[in-house]
């Protein structure tokens, strides 16, 4: 017997449905059944609707079919197989009930969150707002009573979960510290203003750059080494780093400065981190700049797990649009800071971190006030870089004191 078919189009599959009963009766055999998604007419973007495959037989008419000679897999409008189509539209209205009801929950839980005292300081301090809800879950299990209002005592819990070294000035910095971070995040310009710092201290210091890149660096730390009265090394291999390591006096301070973690990849390695498990009194430093991304701070993040650092050094801190965003490096555990860079100049903006310092960076934002950019920084190609090579913008800071007659003054953000 000759069959033909036919499609019916609905939004939704019960529409669809009835209409196959209305045209086609209730003893309609249903071939197939698809969603497909459509443009939606006089709008910018589609529609979803369900197509519904219908066949009848030709010599019976549009009425009530037998089931004798009903194609294999073909469905009825009505009886055990419609009621199966009815039960897979009831879960797929469940399902929509789940997800309003966890939607409602998230809701709720934001609303949990705003009640934070400091809620939108930290927001407008650009901290995440997974950040946000890890502070304000720990605020409102802890019991900080006694304090004058609920902003008081929020700062207060906020001062207690904040760690940094234990070093009241520069004399108390000695051993050899090394310095990790992506490409330009400032870890070059850090080492040169932190040993003209310990040598105007008194100390005896050494800078050793691991895998220069090329001559250029070398002769740079030389020249600079030779003004603040110090000396510099360079190690082209692990080798060389380890006996350079070796050779210096223990009561020299070391300032290791090392490539970009992420293109060199050697340290990483399980050989690389042996050495440094051979060094005596070793403090392992990573640079954030807290210019990138969410997503590229996440990585650094990685990376300093990876290392096995023991502080966070914050750089390019007069360039930084969200103040409080430091924060975001505490949400998953409380890291220690050691020291703040805000300026490029050599002979400024390098402090040792404090607890108080990093409490009047949080107070310095303004509540739901958007950060201000000045021409120079918008117009600077080292802000809001994830991936620019060290030797750009802070990485360019040197002392003032330089070969200043043959030496031109360049832009800080150059």
């Amino acid at each position: 017997m000759n069959r033909k078919t036919s499609t019916v189009l609905d939004i939704s599959l019960e529409g669809a449905m009835k209409k196959v009963r209305e045209q086609f009766g209730p003893g309609a055999l249903i071939l197939g059944t698809r969603e497909i998604r459509r443009k939606k007419e006089g709008g910018l973007g589609s529609e979803k609707i369900f197509e519904l495959t219908v066949t009848e037989e030709a010599s019976g008419g549009r009425g009530p079919e037998k089931e004798k000679g009903r194609p294999e897999g073909a469905l009825r409008a009505t009886g055990a197989s419609g009621r199966e189509i009815l039960v897979q539209i009831k879960r797929l209205e469940s399902l929509e009930t789940s997800i309003q009801t966890l939607e409602e929950k998230l809701s709720e839980l934001a609303g949990k969150y705003r009640e934070y005292p400091l809620y939108d300081l930290l927001k407008a301090g650009d901290v995440s707002a997974d950040t946000i809800g890890v502070v304000s879950d720990s605020f409102f299990k802890s019991d900080d009573g006694g304090y004058r209002d609920a902003d008081e005592a929020a700062r207060h819990h906020l001062e207690r979960h904040l760690k940094v070294a234990d070093a009241a000035d520069w004399t108390d910095v000695s051993g050899t510290h090394m310095f990790f971070g992506t490409g330009g995040c400032g870890k070059t310009s850090l080492v040169i203003k932190l040993a003209g710092r310990l040598a105007d201290a008194g100390r005896d210091v050494a800078v050793v750059t691991v895998f220069p890149r090329h001559a250029g660096e070398v002769r740079r730390l030389e020249v600079v080494a030779d003004t603040i009265g110090i000396r510099s090394f360079a190690a082209y291999s692990l080798m060389e780093f380890e006996r350079l390591l070796g050779a210096l006096d223990g009561e020299t301070t070391v300032l290791v400065d090392t490539p970009c973690v992420r293109t060199v990849q050697e340290l990483t390695t399980d050989r690389f981190i042996k050495v440094m498990s051979r060094i005596d009194i070793l403090t392992r430093h990573f640079v954030f700049d807290l210019n990138v991304s969410k997503r590229q701070l996440q990585v650094d993040l990685d990376l300093f797990n990876a290392l096995a650092c023991d502080f966070c050094v914050l750089t390019k801190l007069d360039i930084l649009c969200g103040q409080a965003s430091f924060l975001d490096l505490l949400a998953e555990r409380l890291l220690p800071f050691s020291i703040l860079n805000a300026s490029p100049d050599f002979d400024r903006g390098l402090e040792i971190a404090s607890i108080e310092k990093l409490v009047s960076m949080i107070d310095s934002v303004t509540e739901d006030a958007e950060p201000e950019k000045t021409e120079d920084i918008a117009k600077s190609p080292r802000v809001l870089s994830e991936n620019q090579e060290d030797g750009a913008g802070y990485d360019d800071a040197r002392p003032a004191r330089v070969n200043e007659e043959t030496v031109e003054e360049e832009p800080a953000y150059s």
